[in-house]
């Protein structure tokens, strides 16, 4: 039975610059894993996770970052990825108590160095530079990630979540300054494809998408098997 569709957005990133790309992935944060990649660059991607004892860092922050740094991401219209959600698939930590780890800082501080010498390679500015840089792209995707979830709270009477999230925030380099951010939260907007519309011949994805949907829905044999 399928519950509901709901599209999943992937990022455009067009920038010149290794730098400016993963300034537009970290303030509007989007998981570009699933995009293509060539073979040498997701070798790239994941060669030093093992370096980072972190789920959130290892298995998504740092191959999504070098995945922007090594080049654009462009769109192409077309049905191309089908992803299932379900209640047994991999989550990655709750993210206030992500933050709270001990060893947050220094994971947080080996992230940053291997970043930063791929993007000083990359752009051929310094190390000191490119420090910079992903100190500034990350303190935005700090505001925004815990920015939802202060909104969340509020109207809850939890009156001391605020000072709560603005402790945790401290932890992050640079991060605090932004936090005047929060009051000023951006309109979230949600990309929704009701299953009607792609079973309707007319949807220029109808298609692509029946077979997949006969796959989800079709019922077993009398052997068992499908």
């Amino acid at each position: 039975q399928i519950a509901r569709i709901q599209s999943y957005k992937q990022p455009i990133i067009e920038g010149e610059s290794a730098a400016q790309r993963i300034l537009d992935l970290l303030s509007n944060y989007e998981v570009p894993l699933f995009s293509v990649h060539r073979l040498e660059s997701w070798r790239e991607m994941y060669k030093d996770t093992s370096l980072l004892a972190d789920r959130s860092f290892a298995g998504e922050l740092l191959p999504c970052c070098l995945s922007v740094i090594q080049g654009k991401i462009k769109e192409l219209d077309c049905l191309y990825l089908v992803r299932q959600d379900h209640s047994q698939r991999y989550y990655l930590p709750d993210k206030d108590k992500w933050i709270r780890n001990p060893d947050w800082p220094a994971i947080y501080k080996v992230f940053r160095e291997l970043l930063a010498g791929v993007i000083a390679e990359k752009d051929g500015i310094s190390i000191t530079r490119a420090q910079e840089v992903i100190e500034q792209a990350f303190d935005s995707y700090m505001v925004n990630l815990l920015g939802k979830k202060w909104r969340n709270h509020c109207g809850k009477g939890d009156s001391g979540i605020e000072q709560r999230l603005r402790r945790i925030a401290g932890m992050v380099p640079g991060l605090l300054p932004a936090w005047r951010a929060l009051h000023s939260p951006k309109p979230e907007i949600h990309y929704e494809h009701q299953l009607a519309e792609l079973l309707n011949p007319s949807s220029s994805y109808h298609a692509d998408f029946m077979p997949i949907y006969r796959v989800v829905t079709r019922t077993e044999t009398a052997s068992g098997r499908l």
